[in-house]
């Protein structure tokens, strides 16, 4: 008898198993992405690099840091600063300088081709 319920329970074990790997494996289950959402940071919001063209050249300004607010704030060279929020428009900081990315929105330099994000691997 004791054999039995060792079957039992063995039987009762694999099927349990067999249902956590058919869980981890199946294309709806990702532990990467969830723990990279659980670690996601204000960062992860904004474009890595905006590209502009300033007179008859091209920057690429890099995100440098975002405020408790969420603006990010841009540099490019010549000490060339620019900031946006997740919802306001792009802004040259300390004068002219933002060329074509002037007054756009996120989504506007997302459309245009202008920001480019980095993915995590």
């Amino acid at each position: 008898m004791n054999r039995a319920r060792g079957q039992k329970v063995s039987k009762s074990l694999k099927i349990v198993a067999s249902m956590l790997v058919a869980t981890c494996v199946s294309p709806g289950f990702d532990q990467a992405g969830a723990r990279a959402q659980e670690t996601q940071t204000p960062l992860d919001e904004f474009p890595f690099i905006v590209m502009c063209k300033v007179k008859s050249s091209y920057l690429a300004f890099h995100l440098s840091r975002v405020t408790k607010d969420h603006t990010a704030i841009y540099l490019a060279s010549d000490n060339m600063v620019g900031k946006i929020t997740l919802h306001g428009h792009a802004e040259a900081v300390g004068g002219a300088g933002g060329g074509n990315c002037l007054g756009k929105t996120l989504d506007d330099l997302r459309a245009s081709g202008q920001a480019r994000f980095v993915k995590s691997q």
